[in-house]
């Protein structure tokens, strides 16, 4: 800040004119006497002259949570202090924080700057993310705001629609569980596609199905996926020098 010794105004004698007004004794020196321009501007007195104190000056090194005054500010003494040309910033205090998105910080928070703003008093709220971990039957919304510094399921999580009891399904599909949370709820979501045959194993005595052969639930049955073999019955008619098995005997084919 400046410093410096203001310049001369005149004599003591002049002190009236200017009206001025004692305000203190000084201790050393020739400065005996300290005088004020009431409202105005500050002086001090060498011998019989009066020579204004300094004003604060452009840019006065002010501390952390403190703005400097305006430039003219005119200084108590001889030498400029922080308490001369230093404003102490505002604290957060009655500041309003958005109504949404934001958590109001303590209200002893000083502000950067002689004004606060949202970025000295308000917190930014998080946002759901991945981190949130929603019950059954519940959507995420990862890009929500939270309703406070920490996020909860009421602000990230939202029930499903369920497919319900009467949900038709297409051919070769089962309904889903009625409870079955879906978003769109069509066969997508609420229907499950009946296997095939393709992996059943018959017992012997039995030809497979074909492997492409759509069953009528969710599991295959014996009698959906195997044919069961033919038996040589009474009537065989067997080559000469033959002689007929019994009856019930299974054949190795249909």
């Amino acid at each position: 800040g400046n410093t410096s010794e203001g310049a001369a105004v005149g004599p003591v004698s002049a002190l009236q004119a200017l009206n001025l007004s004692a305000v203190g004794t000084l201790v050393s020196g020739l400065y005996s006497v300290c005088y004020q321009l009431v409202g105005q501007q500050t002086y001090y007195r060498v011998n019989s002259i009066l020579i204004k104190n300094p004003s604060c000056g452009s840019g006065y090194p002010c501390p952390a949570f403190f703005t400097p005054r305006n430039a003219s500010t005119s200084c108590a003494n001889r030498t400029c202090t922080s308490l001369d040309c230093c404003e102490a910033n505002p604290t957060c205090g009655l500041f309003s924080c958005p109504a949404t998105g934001y958590t109001s910080r303590d209200t002893s928070t000083t502000c950067a700057s002689s004004s606060c703003v949202t970025s000295d008093c308000c917190a930014a709220n998080p946002t759901c993310g991945v981190s949130v971990s929603c019950p059954a039957h519940h959507t995420t919304y990862t890009a929500a705001v939270c309703s406070s510094q920490s996020c909860s399921s009421a602000d990230c999580c939202a029930m499903l629609a369920t497919c319900g009891s009467n949900f038709s399904c297409p051919v070769a599909h089962t309904a889903n569980a009625a409870s079955t949370g879906c978003t769109t709820c069509d066969s997508s979501q609420c229907c499950t596609a009946n296997p095939t045959c393709n992996t059943f194993s018959c017992p012997t005595g039995h030809t497979s199905s074909s492997a492409g052969t759509v069953c009528s639930s969710l599991s295959c049955s014996q009698s959906e996926c195997c044919t069961a073999h033919p038996t040589c019955g009474s009537s065989f008619g067997c080559a000469s020098g033959h002689t007929a098995k019994v009856a019930s005997t299974v054949c190795s084919s249909l």
